[in-house]
């Protein structure tokens, strides 16, 4: 199966040192150590497609730190259809205002939204721009147009008028409001020109008018850039490392692209509270892809990156569309990802239960990975299989089965139960540390009140770890073993005496989880 190819996987990448330098990471002999952000924007959260079902929402309270969901909002233009006359602007809330009842009615209160809204205006952009963008692409997504530089004090306007109806401080709020929405996304993903037709300046003023109308009308929202793509592609075009960027992230002169409009953006922390990357990957093939987008933010952020929020508001796990290494991969991923989209026909069975195994096993890793990194919250990109976000390509990549969108009898998948164990164990955690290991070895070590709890694993082919590399003293402790069956709803548990009965600790791409350490001083 495609999810299993290590043959591919094996030597591609090693495990290298990262680079230290900011307030919540230190290297401690030669262990990296992110302490827990002390910020109340931490968690794990869905995209709201599907979150509106009460019985979707039952499953995602059921995984510790649930805590956001990420809405996809409107245009400017839905809300200001029609130019302001002599100065006075008149504004239609009505779709707004039937998302936020939506949500109100159908999640908790202590759920945090991410509302994106975009500066498409018809009036306030380039009319024959406009025009050109509104005949294209009937049934895709399409491109946001700036305002024209006379415009832009319109758009603050609005969202000034925007961020005062959903504060929930009692003035001018929309009627019914029960609680505040402060969190507020300008654009998503626009260094892809397939989804921006401004300039990397023109988006920066857009985002400064709009953190100006947040000190206006609700200093205590929080404005966060629109997501950044394929920064591990970016860091590795600046540092010339070319034949490590992912074939899917290229032409080079589409990663030179991306690099330069998130630095432009990047270069101005005064207008943003709040900095997201979006993380879509296949770690079997892309080790090393959240580290060095990490690395990169550090570096070009500086001590700016200790004074903001980091979020990845949008991330899945194996996806190997993004990540594929060579085209035999993508063939076969493609051949393979047909039966598995379409949910029938010869094998279906079989590529199905491989892919809902590596789900779980990347959803670990993915996880862990983004917590020892410092990301503050994240947000996958769908609960459930079929939802309404509307793309093909995603389909198949919620933690719950469904047959098609109609489908109400959903299944947790084994990425559901792990991510569920997971979270239960690590929820609010104190601090995490990256371990110090052999090339293709990955361990992090989370302390969360007063317990130690090691997620451990190997890409490539199987081996043993030497245990005395885990600095623990003799001890019984518990060897947990995510699930990756189907069938399996609870995890398998052994204890183990590491030092004494166990010197080496076999390891496989299959993460495995010790906690409940005895006799160690945890």
């Amino acid at each position: 199966m495609i999810w299993r190819n290590q043959d591919i996987f094996r030597g591609s990448f090693g495990l290298k040192k990262l680079i230290a330098g900011w307030l919540f990471f230190v290297v401690v002999s030669g262990v990296s150590i992110v302490n827990a952000a002390k910020s109340e924007d931490t968690g794990s959260g869905f995209i709201s497609a599907g979150m509106t079902d009460p019985a979707v929402q039952q499953l995602a309270n059921e995984i510790a730190g649930t805590r956001w969901i990420k809405a996809f909002g409107y245009d400017w233009d839905h809300f200001e259809p029609d130019p302001p006359v002599k100065g006075n602007h008149l504004y239609t809330w009505e779709k707004m205002d039937q998302l936020v009842k939506k949500i109100q009615a159908s999640t908790s209160e202590d759920l945090k939204v991410v509302i994106v809204i975009h500066p498409m205006c018809k009036w306030a952009s380039n009319p024959g721009e406009f025009s050109r963008i509104e005949s294209l692409l009937k049934k895709a997504v399409k491109p946001k147009l700036p305002p024209l530089p006379e415009n832009i004090v319109h758009w603050q306007t609005f969202i000034e008028h925007l961020l005062e109806r959903y504060d929930f401080d009692g003035i001018e709020d929309m009627p019914g409001l029960k609680r505040s929405f402060n969190y507020w996304q300008i654009g998503n993903e626009y260094a892809n020109g397939n989804f921006w037709k401004g300039t990397a300046e023109q988006y920066v003023e857009v985002l400064k008018a709009a953190y100006q109308a947040k000190k206006n009308a609700n200093p205590g929202a929080k404005i966060i850039i629109t997501g950044l793509i394929h920064l591990d592609a970016v860091a590795r075009y600046d540092e010339k490392r070319f034949e490590d960027i992912p074939l899917r992230q290229r032409p080079l002169s589409y990663v030179k692209h991306n690099a330069g409009f998130s630095k432009k953006i990047l270069q101005g922390p005064e207008y943003f509270d709040i900095v997201d990357f979006h993380v879509f990957t296949h770690f079997r093939y892309n080790p090393l892809g959240i580290q060095d987008s990490v690395k990169w933010l550090r570096n070009i952020l500086g001590d700016d990156f200790n004074r903001k929020t980091i979020a990845v508001t949008e991330w899945t796990s194996a996806m190997t569309w993004f990540d594929y290494p060579d085209k035999k991969t993508l063939n076969n991923y493609l051949k393979q990802g047909e039966t598995l989209f379409k949910g029938s026909g010869a094998g279906y069975d079989k590529i199905n239960s491989a892919f809902e195994a590596e789900q779980a096993r990347d959803t670990v890793k993915v996880w862990t990975t983004m917590l020892a990194q410092g990301v503050s919250f994240n947000i996958y990109v769908q609960i459930r299989d079929f939802s309404e976000f509307k793309n093909k390509l995603w389909d198949k990549y919620g933690l719950l089965r469904a047959k098609n969108r109609s489908d109400r009898s959903l299944q947790p998948k084994p990425a559901y139960y792990t991510l569920k164990l997971l979270a239960g164990m690590i929820d609010g955690f104190d601090s995490v540390e990256t371990l110090s290991l052999p090339p293709d070895f990955f361990g992090y070590k989370f302390n969360n009140k007063g317990k130690a709890i090691f997620v451990l694993w190997k890409e490539g082919a199987p081996g043993p770890l030497d245990v005395r590399q885990l600095n623990l003293s003799s001890g019984l402790v518990s060897l947990v073993h995510i699930i990756t069956d189907q069938d399996q709803t609870v995890p398998e548990r052994e204890k183990i005496e590491l030092g004494r009965t166990v010197r080496q600790l076999p390891l496989t791409d299959t993460p495995v989880i010790i906690t409940g350490i005895y006799g160690t001083g945890e």
